[in-house]
């Protein structure tokens, strides 16, 4: 968007509708905080939680009002969204740890605050490096500086993500998901589909192993079993037949 955003505007409505570079940042800004609240709000939405947080968007927009209102003053067109960002913090730094991240997943706000802190550098240093890339580019067709606009944007983000983040098991997952739809196969069977099949029959040739161990093990505490039987019974049978022995010698 930061690096886009201006070549497109300049195409398809004029050069004269660009605004500034400090409105740019307020609306990256407000997109990426509004960004940032989808996944809580949807762990919200699953799990029901409406009623516990039922001031909060009254809070939030009496916030908004008053934020935007004072830093429209301050800083003119940008100050509306930050003050609408502003507002926003309101949800990411108090409702969501509250009501939705310690319940839900029983961590400490502590967490939650160091990987909402994380996220904000790491998206930071993302844009600062794309956007000081895109500055480098110049050239003298507008056109081909929309697209290189784009595939800049596109390639650095994913670049520095990999680099960071490609052990992680949120980077699997949706690697995954990528795979699961570029490389689906007939049937709709994908190599994900595929994977989990070879995990179930696995498991099935695990159960079927244990089961034969089992009836394996009954079989030898059965016969061990039976022979302790056939052991005992002949001791009890040689015992009696040396009583017998004995009493037919006392009585000749």
């Amino acid at each position: 968007m930061a690096c886009a955003i201006e070549p497109f505007i300049t195409i398809f409505f004029g050069e004269q509708y660009i605004l500034s570079k400090f409105i740019l940042i307020s609306l990256i800004l407000k997109f990426f905080i509004q960004g940032m609240r989808r996944p809580l709000m949807a762990f919200k939405e699953a799990a029901g939680i409406f009623y516990v947080d039922r001031f909060v968007p009254i809070l939030e927009s009496v916030v908004n009002l008053v934020a935007s209102i004072i830093l429209l003053k301050i800083c003119g067109l940008a100050g509306i969204f930050f003050g609408t960002a502003v507002s926003s913090l309101v949800i990411l730094l108090y409702s969501y740890p509250k009501y939705v991240y310690r319940p839900i997943f029983n961590k400490r706000l502590k967490d939650y605050y160091l990987e909402f802190i994380k996220t904000i550098l790491y998206a930071t240093v993302i844009i600062g490096i794309t956007m000081g890339v895109n500055q480098l580019i110049r050239v003298s067709n507008i056109f081909a500086e929309q697209v290189l606009s784009v595939v800049v944007a596109i390639i650095i983000p994913v670049i520095i993500i990999t680099l960071v983040s490609g052990r992680t098991e949120e980077y699997k997952y949706y690697i995954n998901i990528i795979k699961n739809i570029l490389f689906r196969k007939k049937g709709g069977k994908t190599m994900i589909d595929e994977e989990k099949m070879d995990k179930q029959e696995k498991q099935k040739v695990e159960k079927r192993y244990q089961k034969k161990q089992k009836k394996v093990k009954r079989k030898n505490s059965w016969n061990y079993s039976s022979n302790n039987f056939n052991i005992i019974s002949n001791i009890i049978r040689c015992w009696n037949w040396n009583g017998c022995w004995k009493n037919i010698k006392n009585k000749f």
